[in-house]
């Protein structure tokens, strides 16, 4: 795993113990910080899951192969295209 790699995912981890603090002092607050928790809690567990995984694909991304690496992107590209062309 990159230096890179690993800084960014110690800081996500780091964001998530403080969510977790944060929302466990919002319960604390009363009736109001309670509802604020129950709505704000999973969309911060939900943002963490979210960066691991794009950390995860980056890490698994930036070992690849220079040849699989470019269609592995335009493979995406592609995709993409294909996706916009269908909304409109």
């Amino acid at each position: 795993m990159s230096k890179g790699i690993s800084e960014a995912r110690a800081a996500v981890l780091r964001d998530q113990e403080l969510d977790t603090a944060f929302i466990a002092n919002l319960r604390e607050t009363g009736e109001y910080g309670r509802n604020i928790a129950e709505r704000l809690g999973p969309k911060l567990r939900a943002s963490i899951e979210r960066a691991l995984v794009q950390l995860d694909e980056i890490e698994r991304i930036s070992n690849l192969p220079v040849k699989e690496f470019i269609v592995l992107m335009q493979a995406r590209v592609n995709a993409r295209n294909t996706t916009s062309k269908e909304i409109h």
